[in-house]
């Protein structure tokens, strides 16, 4: 073959992977340079129209998707780059620093997916979520929901004691997972976990009542629900002077929002955590 010939063929096949880019490339940079998920989702359709077998084509076009807020279908491309190369994929992903972006494709898909009561696709997406957060509670929840709603109440479990070994003193876990059964009604199950929950929802609201309460020899239930009702009606001038006077905090409310914060947050987690109690035992 002759220098000439050899020279032609390589600038075909150039010119042929070239053609063959344009698409990918486009998508590239209205995707990463100009954040532009429309013009790069039409891009990745027309790659793909044209029978590009290409991961990177199908996860911009999941990022696009999640960008758009169109979970299921980032769900669908995502799946898709995953099932061309999983390996490629997960790389791609990882030095994008992009776990948490790609994630929320999967999770919130299984989410509305549970909604529809689509169960069987629904876990499909928590197990790819799971793959891109393997620490995250979140998924496992869902999946334990999904499990009790289906009959699988020994699976159910598992997912749910999963969740707690991950982090077995977070009271929300506690409280999720205890919701999810009460929302399933297994009002029984349901009790154990939020006892749990207010059991660590105690030592916030104790801690938080140390320092918000520190100058007062008496605490009141009275003074406990007056800092409440300001902070949730907003009414801050009138919660400045409660501070001020009936606290004895120096600083007034500007000084100690955050402390007041927490003892409303904590308060409300403990109220609702035994009004679900409550209703479960009256259930049962």
């Amino acid at each position: 073959m002759s220098k000439f010939c050899f020279s032609c063929i390589l600038v075909l096949i150039t010119l042929s992977f070239v053609h063959s880019s344009v698409e990918l490339n486009t998508a590239r940079i209205a995707y990463y340079n100009e954040r532009d998920y429309e013009r790069a989702k039409a891009a990745c359709l027309k790659g793909i129209k044209k029978g590009e077998v290409n991961f990177e084509l199908h996860g911009i076009l999941g990022g696009c998707e999640i960008g758009l807020g169109h979970w299921k279908n980032a769900a669908l491309a995502l799946a898709k780059a995953f099932s061309i190369d999983s390996l490629k994929t997960h790389d791609w992903i990882h030095k994008k620093g992009g776990e948490s972006y790609y994630y929320q494709g999967f999770f919130f898909s299984a989410r509305e997916l549970f909604d529809d009561q689509e169960y069987d696709k629904a876990l499909t997406n928590i197990c790819y979520a799971r793959i891109l957060k393997p620490k995250d509670t979140a998924p496992l929840i869902l999946k334990g929901v999904i499990l009790y709603k289906i009959g699988d109440i020994i699976e159910a479990n598992k997912a749910y004691h999963e969740a707690l070994d991950l982090d077995p003193d977070n009271p929300d876990v506690n409280y999720l997972i205890g919701k999810s059964l009460f929302d399933a009604k297994e009002f029984e199950g349901s009790i154990t976990y939020f006892n749990n929950a207010v059991k660590h929802y105690r030592i916030a609201f104790n801690l938080a009542s140390l320092i918000l309460f520190s100058n007062v020899a008496d605490t009141s239930r009275t003074l406990r629900h007056t800092v409440n009702r300001l902070w949730f009606e907003e009414k801050f001038k009138e919660l400045d002077l409660v501070v001020k006077d009936s606290l004895e905090l120096e600083g007034g409310f500007d000084a100690h929002k955050i402390n007041i914060e927490k003892f409303y947050r904590a308060t409300d987690d403990l109220g609702r955590n035994h009004y679900y109690i409550g209703m479960a035992y009256y259930y049962i």
